[in-house]
């Protein structure tokens, strides 16, 4: 029997903050079996993706975003040179491990920077991007991320201006109900990501949020997991006051979905927060690829001690022929 396993993880372990979080998970797959990964362990992957690097910066120019929002497909290969697309679902339907989807309108596949507010060295204070003439412009969201905490001008490639993110917007940033669908060229054991959801108001912060991520070998389902993330969700409070330096939530909860064989090349990702609001960012996305079949490559050091073992069996027997010759 496949076991199916899913990694629901803080990303951090919560440290000063004065609201409770909690973290469920839930398995909708059949006979098989499944479990949840408590705070501290890693869902097991060898190759990645990140957003930044892959669909380009959150930097926004005259007002139109560059290069970070599509109504289509995005394209991309990870580390490890795997393909990956990514498109908007639909909507309008309930997804199999019982997420209701809402009629999707108008909506992007955009990247986003988890800030509030950067450090503009020329004033030596934390200013809103795209001031004029201080900082740069970028599309953002203050939430639950890893986020800028130190008084330095820092660029977007060096995490100055938070953790890439990518969900669903409309065309000015904000929240948007789609869900994300990632489709990979070829089968692959598992993937996960940390996610959040979004707010409409600041005044939502910390908030509780349901997340659901369903796994396709082709058309065929494979299964379901959900969470239930407790005041991981919404806008990240210690990030919204500018007179103060800011202090990363950085607890956004992991979700994803693993088998013990390469089936799944496709995954349908979607969230909804305690207040009804669809809309939700990803980042830190991870990928287990496993070799076919259980087969695995020798490792160099194998081959070369094979090798080495049957040319000592050849010189034995040359040996053996010519003392009987």
């Amino acid at each position: 029997m496949r076991r199916f396993s899913l990694g629901v993880v803080a990303a951090a372990v919560l440290t000063g903050q004065l609201y409770a979080s909690s973290i469920s998970c839930s398995f909708n797959g059949g006979a098989s079996t499944s479990s949840c990964y408590g705070t501290g362990v890693s869902f097991a992957s060898n190759d990645s993706l990140n957003f930044l690097s892959a669909f380009g910066s959150a930097q926004t120019s005259a007002s139109n975003p560059d290069n970070v929002m599509t109504r289509g497909q995005l394209n991309a290969f990870t580390n490890n040179n795997l393909g990956v697309s990514v498109t908007l679902g639909g909507g309008g339907t309930t997804m199999p491990g019982g997420l209701v989807e809402p009629a999707a309108g108008t909506a992007y596949i955009t990247r986003a920077d988890n800030t509030q507010y950067v450090w503009a060295s020329s004033v030596a204070s934390w200013d809103g991007p795209g001031d004029p003439g201080i900082t740069p412009s970028f599309i953002h969201y203050a939430g639950q991320f890893a986020a800028p905490t130190q008084e330095m001008g820092l660029n977007e490639g060096s995490g100055g201006w938070g953790a890439a993110l990518l969900g669903p917007t409309a065309s000015n940033g904000s929240a948007a109900a789609a869900p994300l669908v990632f489709t990979f060229n070829v089968p692959i054991a598992g993937v996960g990501f940390n996610i959040s959801t979004v707010s409409a108001s600041t005044s939502f912060t910390n908030t509780n949020f349901r997340a659901e991520i369903d796994a396709y070998n082709g058309n065929t389902f494979v299964g379901s997991y959900f969470l239930i993330a407790n005041g991981l969700g919404g806008y990240c409070s210690s990030l919204l006051n500018f007179q103060l330096d800011p202090t990363a939530c950085n607890d956004a909860p992991f979700i994803g979905f693993a088998t013990g064989t390469n089936s799944i090349t496709k995954i349908t990702i979607d969230a909804i927060d305690s207040t009804g609001n669809f809309g939700f960012f990803l980042a830190n996305m991870v990928i287990q690829e496993d070799f076919p079949s259980g087969i695995q490559t020798p490792e160099p050091a194998v081959l070369v001690l094979t090798g080495g073992g049957l040319a000592l069996l050849g010189l034995w027997e040359r040996k053996r022929r010519k003392s009987r010759g």
